[in-house]
């Protein structure tokens, strides 16, 4: 018979930072029981069956490592930022990603920025702070908006 433990995020048990990937092979379970020890064995997370295959879902992870370019590129001048990855999980509307931009600058009456380009840019807006804690532009999917797990993402901010 199956054995199921919850562990509440009352707790405050959290994931890692760096996500936990799709086919994440870091996850085992071992037991020291008087009548049968297991040794360490190794499980995967939220389990699926695709294709008939057992795999693990992606959690806060990227498929594809995101990318970050500037036109023009040319250090003091006003640029346009290009951002690309590819989610490695399903995000729903009102959810974000963070860039932080160490030593950036934008004017003072710089807060939303609610045209964006690129194949994505009408799917978000974006929010510029400069404290917290260092210069940020948050990219937050707009009302209605989703992404599907492995879904690219492409935004151009001006």
């Amino acid at each position: 018979q199956n054995v199921t433990i919850v562990v509440p995020k009352s707790v405050g048990v959290t994931l890692p930072a760096g996500g936990v990937d799709v086919d994440a092979r870091v996850f085992y379970i071992e037991s020291s029981a008087v009548l049968g020890p297991v040794p360490r064995t190794l499980i995967t997370s939220n389990v699926t069956k695709l294709g008939g295959s057992v795999d693990s879902v992606a959690v806060g992870s990227f498929q594809t490592a995101p990318s970050l370019s500037f036109s023009p590129a040319k250090a003091g001048d006003a640029s346009n930022i290009t951002v690309s990855f590819a989610v490695g999980m399903a995000v729903s509307e009102y959810e974000s990603f963070a860039l932080l931009l160490p030593s950036f600058f934008a004017g003072a009456d710089i807060v939303a920025i609610r045209t964006l380009y690129g194949s994505s840019g009408s799917m978000f807006t974006a929010v510029w702070t400069k404290t917290c804690p260092e210069t940020t532009l948050t990219l937050v999917l707009g009302a209605g908006q989703s992404l599907s797990a492995g879904e690219a993402v492409n935004i151009v901010v001006p």
